[in-house]
């Protein structure tokens, strides 16, 4: 017996469409038939998405430009140097590096507000000064 490949599916949108499901493992192609029959076919999903556009486009525009800002008051607050490249790598770069100094920083199981602004510490026995930054440090701890 064969196994089979051609799948049709009878999409939300009311068309049919037969797949060929040749691609996917034989034990997985009746679970994704199910899947995709709670999707839309291709095409309808096509002209949604470029309906769409303007408004995902404005969206992202206006949560880059939040992020921007956030990054930028982050790196004057903590007086980090200024970055170096193509002008049109320098945004991309400084939210880069405040996402992923604000994410290590909480990985690391970090104390304080770095991913809105702060480096943590306050002070105190386990906080030290490096190059001019707040830098937490375990109590009892010397150097860096």
């Amino acid at each position: 017996m064969a196994v089979r490949t051609r799948w049709t599916v009878q999409h939300p949108c009311s068309h049919a469409v037969e797949h060929d499901l040749s691609g996917r493992p034989a034990d997985k192609r009746a679970g994704f038939a199910r899947w995709l029959a709670t999707k839309n076919c291709t095409d309808c999903w096509k002209a949604a998405r470029d309906t769409d556009s303007p408004s995902k486009e404005e969206w992202l525009a206006a949560k880059r430009a939040q992020e921007q800002q956030a990054a930028v008051e982050w790196a004057e607050k903590f007086d980090m140097p200024p970055m170096e490249g193509p002008d049109k790598a320098l945004d991309w770069g400084v939210r880069s590096r405040h996402q992923l100094v604000a994410a290590a920083h909480n990985r690391a199981g970090g104390r304080g507000d770095l991913g809105r602004g702060g480096l943590g510490g306050g002070g105190g026995e386990g906080a030290g000064h490096h190059a001019g930054r707040m830098v937490d440090r375990p109590a009892g701890r010397r150097g860096l």
